[in-house]
């Protein structure tokens, strides 16, 4: 029998978007920020409920959200890597909630359909704690990760998010293979933002 129950949908929306000079999250895509992108996809998808943890220039980015339809999380420690992310993220979910899923704020070609496969996964292969894209053999975001594995989660540090918690449990991961390397295209650099306008642009 697949297992049943809500996931909830985590946007890590903190950091400090050092290599760009600007805040990524702000950028325009099309009539949208870049992170209001993100946000569409999963109010759009079967995530139970979007929350977004937020923290550098957290006042320009909730005037960017519909509180009505996502909340807010602001993470005071964001400078301190995107695990106090993960860490408040995880804190926030609804607790009745059976797994969370993690996306990034600067990947916006990300797509609902694409959450929807991820949470569909979860609930049919009933042995994995981890969900993940994969595009031509590398893991992408977003990930879902099993209601089990929250006290890991928290004890994640640094700026290398659940990497080490996902290598950990390799062996325990199902992975949803996929055609569009959206799953690994985020904005960290002008040259990426620049290739985000190119395959937006496309679609």
């Amino acid at each position: 029998m697949p297992r049943e129950g809500a996931v909830s949908a985590v946007i890590l929306a903190a950091g400090l978007s050092s290599r760009l000079g600007e805040n990524k999250l702000l950028l325009k895509l099309g009539e949208r920020a870049v992170v209001q992108h993100v946000v569409d996809h999963l109010l759009h998808s079967r995530a139970a409920e979007v929350i977004v943890v937020a923290g550098h220039q957290w006042e320009r980015v909730i005037t960017l959200l519909d509180l009505n339809r996502v909340r807010l999380v602001v993470n005071p420690n964001y400078a301190r890597g995107q695990s106090t992310s993960l860490h408040e993220g995880v804190m926030a979910v609804n607790p009745a909630s059976r797994a969370v899923l993690f996306a990034l704020g600067d990947q916006p070609l990300i797509s609902a359909a694409l959450v929807n496969r991820i949470i569909e996964t979860y609930h049919q292969v009933e042995e994995a704690l981890i969900v993940a894209p994969r595009y031509q053999g590398r893991r992408g975001n977003p990930v879902l990760f099993d209601g089990s594995l929250k006290p890991e989660l928290l004890t994640v540090e640094g700026d290398q998010g659940a990497r080490q918690l996902i290598e950990k449990h390799e062996g325990e991961i199902a992975y949803v293979e996929v055609e569009s390397p959206a799953v690994f295209l985020d904005v960290d650099s002008p040259e990426d933002y620049e290739r985000v306008l190119r395959e937006h642009d496309r679609l």
